[in-house]
């Protein structure tokens, strides 16, 4: 199976570290965060994954050369102008072989590694086109509001004004998908931010009516995107990895 990873963004908000390191090199616990996402996906049997660079693209394409240390191969595509996480994707199109294939924002932290088997299972036995994670927040105004019937995903609204979303749930950036995406991000017009928005091409095909599935997640999890949420993460991943040694 194939994976991709989208490790192209700056991470401006985590200034001054993102300055001379790549979001995605940033460790939380004994590994980076995109190693995290690399760890994860080869537990389900991903074997090839293509990471999408940019800022800072020659870091982590030295980092993850030598794939077969983590059993798996690796490739990289570069995103010249940072357009957006749809017009990443889109950039591997011809490179992603297998129907479906995983795809993660690079700054993803899942403190849990058995949910990514959980959501490969969900996403097969449900029968869906795509699968995105979601996790439960007070309020999903700076990330993706998903609205669930059921299991399947009715509704997916882009950073919705604060303190408007009748959801709970927060779309994670991970996600199961298959070819079709790259219809839906092809039709795809700019944001507001005129960047192009790969939960913007979930949300069409969800209003097409494309089956989506939508895996809550187990445990903490983090988009690591402030000082604030880099320290969580990292006194989670600490915590972690002290009771997995108390327990050998």
């Amino acid at each position: 199976m194939d994976g991709v990873i989208l490790a192209a963004g700056q991470g401006k908000r985590l200034r001054p570290l993102t300055e001379s390191i790549p979001k995605a090199l940033i460790k939380v616990g004994t590994h980076t965060l995109a190693e995290h996402i690399l760890l994860g996906m080869a537990s389900v049997g991903v074997d090839n994954v293509v990471f999408v660079t940019g800022f800072m693209g020659s870091r982590v394409e030295n980092f993850f050369a030598r794939g077969n240390q983590w059993e798996l191969a690796t490739s990289f595509v570069e995103q010249e102008q940072l357009s957006g996480t749809a017009a990443a994707l889109a950039l591997v199109e011809e490179v992603v072989t297998t129907n479906p294939f995983y795809c993660a924002y690079g700054d993803v932290y899942v403190a849990d590694i058995r949910n990514y088997r959980r959501f490969l299972d969900f996403h097969l036995s449900g029968g869906f086109e795509f699968s995105i994670m979601c996790n439960p927040v007070d309020d999903p105004y700076e990330g993706s509001a998903v609205t669930l019937d059921g299991d399947k995903v009715v509704k997916l609204v882009e950073k919705p004004p604060q303190g408007t979303s009748e959801s709970k749930l927060n779309a994670r950036g991970i996600m199961l998908l298959n070819y079709k995406i790259f219809d839906y991000i092809a039709d795809l017009s700019p944001g507001a931010g005129g960047e192009l928005v790969l939960t913007d091409a979930i949300a069409a095909a969800v209003e097409d009516g494309v089956s989506v599935g939508g895996y809550v997640l187990d445990g903490f999890s983090s988009d690591v995107g402030t000082p604030e949420r880099l320290d969580e993460a990292r006194d989670v991943a600490n915590h972690t990895v002290e009771h997995e040694a108390e327990t050998v």
